[in-house]
């Protein structure tokens, strides 16, 4: 019952912002990853666990392109000098400890190195932003930016999920673990869903 909650708080953020008059190109990113991850859901696992009798894959397909869309979403909105670079060398290093992991715990349900790894350095990229944001000073105050509000939402979800994902591995398979791991993966996302809305409304504020 909490996925299909927190499924429905997604759909609310991607009509939210299809109905807006002024839509935000960078937004448009977490749009697409919101959509890929309901038709991961209930499409592309589905048949992926069909065809191939396995669960892993698509779990692991899921954090890769998770994490690329997130990653491209704050090159779009860091400006530091060298940040180019750092995405290219946190890109890499994700890919091939992915790569490693791949081969290594293939027998293991959950991906845990992968989406642990994820989470950390979504959450530094998240701390970078308010970092530039507070040197830069371009505005009084950062709730006025559309962008606070997406990051929060990647900041607490990546952050609230780190651990959750790390144990993941060892006890996905436990039934209570379970239970507990969909209710606060659910519960975060529908903290990141309502930041997302309100970076939307706010990003309507600006050009109104």
């Amino acid at each position: 019952m909490s996925i299909i909650l927190a499924d429905v708080f997604s759909i609310f953020v991607i009509g939210f912002y299809f109905v807006t008059k002024k839509r935000s190109k960078t937004q448009f990113i977490l749009i697409l990853y919101l959509l890929y991850s309901l038709f991961t859901d209930y499409l592309i696992n589905p048949i992926i666990k069909l065809s191939f009798h396995e669960y892993t894959l698509g779990l692991r397909l899921f954090t890769t392109l998770e994490f690329f869309a997130i990653t491209y979403y704050f090159s779009k909105i860091i400006r530091l000098e060298h940040s180019r670079i750092i995405f290219i060398v946190l890109n890499a290093l994700f890919l091939i400890l992915s790569v490693q992991d791949f081969f290594i715990n293939r027998d293991f349900v959950f991906d845990s190195i992968p989406t642990a790894l994820s989470a950390v350095i979504l959450t530094i990229n998240s701390i970078i932003f308010f970092y530039t944001q507070i040197k830069q000073n371009n505005s009084l105050f950062l709730y006025d930016l559309p962008e606070f509000w997406n990051v929060v939402g990647i900041l607490l979800y990546s952050s609230g999920t780190l651990f959750l994902f790390l144990f993941s591995q060892k006890y996905f398979n436990n039934t209570d673990f379970k239970i507990l791991f969909n209710t606060f993966l659910s519960f975060f996302s529908i903290i990141r869903s309502i930041l997302w809305a309100t970076a939307i409304y706010t990003n309507q504020k600006h050009k109104a």
